[in-house]
């Protein structure tokens, strides 16, 4: 899946430039029962759909998400669009959760070992034996125990398919999406083609980290000041109006945010 999907997104430019009606949906970081409710609307809508990024880490079903996700864009590459937020990175996705939720996935051993002593969390032993005959009974479901077991391997190959990722999308000729926002480098939006994919790292690109690090500012008179996340740019609302004029543009969507 992985790989088709890497295919698919090589093919596509930095910026993809859409046509129609979308549904667009910021970041999903994992949450799957959020998820399935979105597709549920789109499914209603019958409407293209355009993902800003941040689809796994923190959430506790990255992979889940990812997956359906994933399978959706190789089924419908001219219905669905995935661009990059700032977490399809491994030096994001091994501090926030993707990479412990595949290499640690849902091991029902481990599972059992948090009961294994339950005089330690001051259960009676009534209690304890209660849990120790849910622990055989959990057990019993598995014939093999390693049937979620998943390899580093995995891991990676969705790595370097978020390497692929497009950065940011324009629809309509009018709307300007991106993950997270404006940098004082994207003064024309044709800048973010001389990014090349795949991209490893943000760390070495200056344009790249600014626009899926950057937010939104109600500042009055500094357009760009330095954002207290440590990466990126807080911008102004006249850096957007800017930006917009420049670019013959009408409004700008992101995501980024918790809501």
């Amino acid at each position: 899946l992985c790989s088709e999907v890497e295919e698919i997104l090589e093919k596509e430019d930095n910026i993809l430039l859409l046509n129609g009606d979308f549904i667009i949906v910021g970041d999903i970081h994992g949450s799957f029962h959020d998820l399935l409710r979105i597709l549920k609307f789109i499914q209603e809508n019958q409407s293209k759909v355009l993902f800003l990024g941040d689809y796994v880490d923190r959430g506790s079903f990255s992979l889940e998400c990812i997956t359906i996700l994933f399978a959706m864009k190789a089924m419908y590459p001219e219905s669905v669009y995935l661009i990059r937020g700032n977490h399809e990175f491994d030096s994001l996705c091994s501090q926030y959760g993707f990479k412990d939720e595949i290499i640690n996935y849902h091991n029902p051993k481990k599972q059992a070992c948090i009961f294994k002593n339950p005089q330690n969390q001051g259960l009676s032993q009534a209690k304890s034996e209660d849990m120790q005959i849910y622990i055989d009974n959990y057990d019993a479901n598995y014939n093999d125990i390693n049937c979620y077991n998943y390899t580093e391997n995995l891991y990676t190959a969705f790595i370097r398919s978020f390497s692929y990722l497009p950065i940011a999308v324009i629809i309509n000729n009018t709307t300007f999406c991106i993950h997270g926002g404006l940098s004082q480098k994207l003064d024309q939006v044709d800048n973010l083609y001389k990014i090349k994919r795949p991209i490893d790292t943000f760390e070495d690109n200056k344009l790249l980290s600014d626009v899926i690090w950057s937010d939104p500012s109600l500042a009055p008179n500094c357009m760009y000041v330095p954002n207290p996340r440590g990466r990126g740019n807080l911008f102004n609302k006249q850096a957007v109006a800017n930006f917009l004029k420049n670019n013959s543009l009408k409004r700008m969507i992101r995501a980024h945010e918790c809501v």
